[in-house]
């Protein structure tokens, strides 16, 4: 748990420094209110198109508030709400938890969707790091639900493969330290669940991909997730999936909410990331 305790209290240091982004909310799913936060377009009128943003963190920590920096830029860029939620953490609450959560705040956002001034039939869902893999988790999960259509999924270097030990990954200069993702990993899942589709999108099989919305993927070179990621968007677009993927050079996980980096490489990276992003999503959103 110490390991624990320091990753919550860095992730708690980066989303103090958004705190006044975004309003707050709250959320019913079954484990009871999840706070979120909404971005509202200025100058918005009607019904909008929305993005639900699921937030990084291992798993064991993170916020909404982490990634509202991003969040802001998406709503103000494409003139759309963005819907940034909580979920359950691990160990207090392992897989799947998260997933739990996470679904029921988008059937809520689907059927509430006048109070929320949005369009549900231009919904999209996306997220960085864990909340790419929740993200991928949610697209699986919702392919037969007839009550939510999914415009498009945006994964940023995503986790997509839960079974394979961190340690046995790529280790590129730069990534996320192995022997601690092999231990969140343990503490976020049981190891008999690891090849679950919905835990470990990586093992979906043709079958349950195809059909999916597009999906937007970036990954970074200096990042152990990177192989798992581009694997996954071959895959998709096997099934016949639409898919937009970059793959951004010079710079590690986390480089495209990490507002605190002002390596000059590193802040052109993730603005050109951001803007393919987001252009992405008003390909899909806005245009489609």
């Amino acid at each position: 748990m110490k390991l624990v305790d320091m990753l919550r209290a860095q992730m708690d240091a980066l989303a103090d420094a958004n705190a006044d982004r975004g309003r707050c909310i709250e959320i019913p799913t079954r484990s009871g209110n999840r706070h979120a936060r909404l971005f509202w377009p200025k100058e918005a009128e009607g019904s909008r198109p929305v993005y639900i943003d699921f937030h990084p963190g291992g798993f064991v920590s993170g916020s909404p508030e982490l990634d509202s920096a991003f969040n802001q830029r998406v709503s103000d860029e494409l003139g759309i709400v963005v819907i940034a939620p909580s979920y359950r953490l691990a160990p207090e609450a392992m897989y799947p938890a998260d997933k739990e959560d996470a679904i029921d705040v988008v059937r809520h956002i689907v059927a509430n969707a006048d109070a929320y001034g949005i369009d549900p039939g231009r919904m999209a869902i996306g997220g960085h790091s864990a909340g790419g893999n929740i993200a991928a988790s949610l697209a699986l999960q919702l392919k037969h639900d007839p009550s939510v259509h999914l415009a498009c999924v945006l994964l940023d270097y995503p986790a997509l493969d839960l079974y394979t030990d961190a340690r046995m990954k790529p280790q590129p200069e730069g990534c996320i330290n192995p022997r601690m993702a092999a231990a969140f990993d343990s503490l976020y899942r049981d190891a008999e669940h690891g090849r679950d589709v919905f835990l470990s999108p990586i093992f979906a099989q043709e079958d349950d991909l195809r059909g999916l919305a597009p999906h937007i993927i970036v990954t970074a070179e200096g990042d152990s997730l990177r192989g798992e990621a581009e694997e996954y968007a071959s895959r998709l677009m096997a099934a016949g999936v639409e898919v937009m993927a970059r793959r951004f050079l010079g710079v590690r996980h986390g480089f495209t909410i990490d507002v605190g980096d002002d390596e000059d490489g590193v802040r052109d990276a993730r603005d050109q990331a951001i803007r393919f992003m987001v252009r992405g999503l008003g390909m899909h959103m806005l245009d489609g």
